[in-house]
């Protein structure tokens, strides 16, 4: 019998470095748990993006390979080709997934690699001091847009999920958050789906995670979790997307 709230096997005994309110905590716990229940502790390797999380190998006691800027869907991809029996997944933020690495990570789906692919969405480059990232939304103030991102200028958010639907992939998208217990749990559901689809044979399976940078927002855990489901819901709607809605 699993007693809930158990802390995961696979989570190293040591703090995490985030600030407070950073929704990394919860998705190492989360992942850590999901890779459990699904007992692939021995066949799962990580491909760490750079960002604030790009020493999560330091929490989770998985094997793990680094990689350059952007550059995570494909070493995860040749990973995947060499070990065909390892369940390998990508983690990025969105600055590290849709500014240096976007064609990487388009191309990957577009062959249908056979690996799961995590990208947290929090409108923020944590990592370098706050600047714009691709998913900034419109009037959003960033060290590098002090008045706010003016998409006539800046461009508009890149909508992930939705653009990777709207090429009729095989592949299984999913956006969720972290913003409640709720959200948690269907965050869990996605990220149980996401490791299997490619491990049946299926293809790639992406999930997009709305999560919540306290530090350059300037605002408290609290605040910043109804910030996500005031602002960034409404415009990065949850659910599944593409030809694979269902299963």
């Amino acid at each position: 019998m699993t007693t809930q709230g158990a802390r995961s096997s696979i989570l190293r005994p040591i703090p995490f470095h985030y600030c407070a309110g950073c929704s990394h905590s919860v998705l190492h716990r989360l992942l850590a748990e999901v890779i459990e229940e699904l007992d692939l502790h021995r066949r799962a390797v990580g491909v760490c993006g750079v960002g604030c999380s790009f020493l999560m190998y330091d929490f989770l006691d998985l094997d793990f390979v680094s990689s350059s800027p952007g550059r995570a869907p494909s070493v995860a991809a040749g990973l995947k080709r060499a070990v065909p029996d390892a369940a390998v997944f990508t983690y990025q933020g969105e600055t590290d997934a849709l500014s240096a690495g976007l064609t990487d990570l388009v191309h990957a789906v577009s062959r249908n690699e056979k690996i799961t692919m995590l990208v947290v969405n929090n409108c923020a480059t944590g990592l370098s001091g706050g600047q714009l990232s691709p998913t900034v939304l419109a009037g959003q103030k960033t060290r590098t847009t002090p008045a706010g991102r003016d998409p006539q200028q800046h461009g508009h958010p890149i909508r992930l999920s939705e653009m990777l639907a709207g090429m009729d992939l095989p592949a299984r998208i999913e956006r969720v958050a972290l913003n409640s217990p709720e959200n948690v749990e269907r965050a869990r559901l996605a990220l149980r789906a996401a490791f299997r689809f490619p491990l049946e044979g299926r293809g790639t399976a992406l999930v997009e995670v709305l999560g919540s940078c306290t530090t350059y927002w300037g605002l408290s855990p609290t605040d910043a979790e109804t910030h996500v489901a005031q602002t960034m819901v409404p415009a990065f709607p949850l659910g599944r997307f593409g030809r694979n809605e269902e299963g």
